[in-house]
């Protein structure tokens, strides 16, 4: 097995994805989410918690992302994915225990579609449009992964 891939908190890592999908099991602390990753050359296993794997189970092998270690102000810490190297998001096969991430993208997708139809000039060029929702795209879903859930106090949100 490879060395376990472990990010301080208050630190990023960069890693490339080197599967599709993550191994998922339980044990004695619940479900676990077990990614290999590449990072400085190096292989590891990324052991994901459920935040981060809710963002990276949405990329896929070769894509590369940076993952964020943040502390929060209640002394707990939270994971923050985001894309590096134009890796995207991919929209993956929806079940129905994954009705909260479809939501969440579609927001994002809606939210990310407003924003580039808002532009008060238009060229006449749709397919710019396309590859400025496509650009958005990450970033709406990283703000949309990132809201509070109902068991989350609402006076901590940070926008």
């Amino acid at each position: 097995m490879n060395p376990k891939l472990e990010i301080a908190v208050d630190s990023k890592a960069q890693i490339k994805l080197l599967f599709n999908q993550p191994k998922i099991g339980n044990g004695a602390n619940g479900e676990w989410y077990l990614y290999g990753v590449e990072s400085m050359g190096q292989e590891y296993s990324y052991f994901a918690s459920e935040k981060a794997h809710e963002m990276l189970q949405h990329y896929n092998k070769g894509d590369e992302v940076e993952i964020h270690h943040k502390p929060l102000p209640n002394g707990n810490s939270v994971y923050e994915v985001s894309p590096l190297n134009g890796a995207t998001p991919k929209a993956k096969t929806v079940s129905k225990t994954d009705t909260d991430m479809s939501i969440k993208w579609g927001m994002a997708f809606n939210n990310a579609t407003k924003l580039v139809v808002s532009e008060h000039e238009f060229d006449g060029d749709i397919f710019k449009r396309v590859k400025l929702i496509e650009k958005i795209m990450p970033e709406m879903f990283k703000i949309a992964c990132s809201m509070p859930t109902s068991e989350t106090d609402n006076d901590d949100i940070q926008f």
